[in-house]
């Protein structure tokens, strides 16, 4: 994956907040390429797991905290009361929306799959598909900290 590539996950996951509210910004950290002894800090409560085929394989991840997918849940459902089967969905929702972002970009050799959700930490990254090296952005909106983690392939063609 290059730095272009890169930058457009980043664009998606920055639009995808912004149809919400424009002052709510999303906040990025410095990208950097994940290992063994970092794990811990980019698996949170809830992650999105989206794999990737076609033009490229591998998958991306989406980890994030309950009160981002709390303020998601109020948001999109236009409720206050947010259920934990809301969160799940919120949290395939969210993977599944950048995913499909990024593929507007990428092109049609971009086959996202359907969302997986886990729930909890989990100690490795050796879930289906994901390519090393894995990139990981940090990202933080409404002060609640996230994580975007690639692990991509392209296939030669």
């Amino acid at each position: 994956m290059n730095e272009d590539q890169l930058k457009i996950f980043i664009d998606c996951v920055k639009n995808y907040f912004s149809q919400f509210n424009a002052n709510d910004e999303v906040e990025f950290g410095t990208p950097f390429v994940n290992s063994p002894e970092r794990i811990k800090e980019v698996i949170l409560d809830y992650t999105g797991t989206i794999a990737i085929s076609g033009d490229y394989v591998g998958a991306l991840y989406i980890s994030t905290g309950r009160p981002l997918l709390d303020a998601l849940a109020k948001k999109i459902l236009g409720t206050q009361e947010v259920s934990e089967s809301d969160v799940v969905d919120i949290a395939g929702e969210l993977a599944n929306t950048i995913a499909g972002n990024v593929r507007k970009s990428l092109g049609k050799g971009f086959e996202i799959s359907v969302p997986m959700i886990i729930s909890g930490k989990f100690s490795s990254m050796e879930i289906p598909r994901l390519k090393s090296p894995t990139y990981v952005v940090p990202f933080k909106w409404m002060n609640c900290q996230s994580y975007i983690c690639i692990g991509l392939d392209r296939v030669a063609g």
